[in-house]
């Protein structure tokens, strides 16, 4: 029995070794003063380095040059309450390649003790491309809100998933009467308002709104506004009830 026990510890050990190396986030392992004494395989190919490079070197040297003279401070307080959370939680942090280059990174700190000493582990993540789909994301956005509240001529609005009406553009105003102030939170279909005095004045001196008496919405405008909000409601036939199907 006692002999199989070196076996399944140098076992379990090479599995270690093997998660190590083989992790999609690049690793380094450094002691108390802050020198590398282990890299895995994704740090290298992150950096550009080979570990013979960095082994013995402070990890200031994976630090953009802006951070790197408060950042031995940085370590130093968490060498005195080492724990395992985020680097820098609520900032944006950078790291440096070989080649001068800084991208953005998350990091995850996690603290190791060891017969011969403490050690701190550091995962870090490359997330270039989450920034990036970001900015997309939020440029598509901007300029999807530009165009609805500037169309004119079309009545498009947005609902939330409870069918409560998020955004009303413009033509909506127009068409309907209704100003966005009105019917911002309201469920669709707007089927228990009725004109207010301030409306018909707003409409007073231009195109005659169509009727709202009992707040109808023809079911063409109710199929074009779905299509164009991409509101995740049910169907407008099927969310619309018979008298607003019906036209006015």
């Amino acid at each position: 029995m006692s002999g199989g026990l070196p076996g399944r510890a140098a076992a379990a050990e090479s599995l270690l070794e093997h998660f190590f190396e083989q992790s999609p986030d690049a690793i380094l392992i450094a002691d108390k003063s802050g020198t590398i004494v282990r890299v895995n395989v994704e740090l290298e190919r992150s950096f550009g380095y080979t570990r013979t490079e960095l082994l013995g070197q402070p990890v200031e040297v994976l630090i953009p040059e802006r951070f790197r003279l408060s950042h031995p401070e940085h370590r130093r307080a968490y060498g005195e309450r080492p724990k395992r959370r985020p680097m820098g939680a609520g900032l944006e942090l950078f790291a440096r390649r070989k080649d001068g280059s800084d991208f953005p990174v998350d990091i995850m700190l996690s603290p190791i003790n060891a017969p011969a000493g403490g050690f701190a582990l550091c995962a870090i993540r490359d997330i270039s491309e989450r920034r990036l789909a970001q900015a997309t994301l939020e440029a598509t956005e901007q300029s999807f809100r530009f165009f609805v509240e500037n169309v004119q001529d079309y009545a498009i609005f947005q609902l939330d998933p409870d069918g409560r009406i998020r955004t009303w553009n413009a033509g909506a105003e127009r068409m309907k009467g209704y100003s966005a102030e009105e019917i911002v939170g309201v469920i669709f279909p707007v089927s228990t308002l009725r004109r207010t005095a301030q409306a018909a004045s707003r409409n007073s001196n231009s195109k005659p709104p169509q009727r709202r008496d009992a707040a109808r919405m023809k079911v063409g405008d109710c199929a074009k506004t779905a299509r164009v909000s991409g509101a995740t409601s049910p169907s407008p036939r099927s969310a619309i009830p018979a008298e607003c199907c019906s036209g006015s």
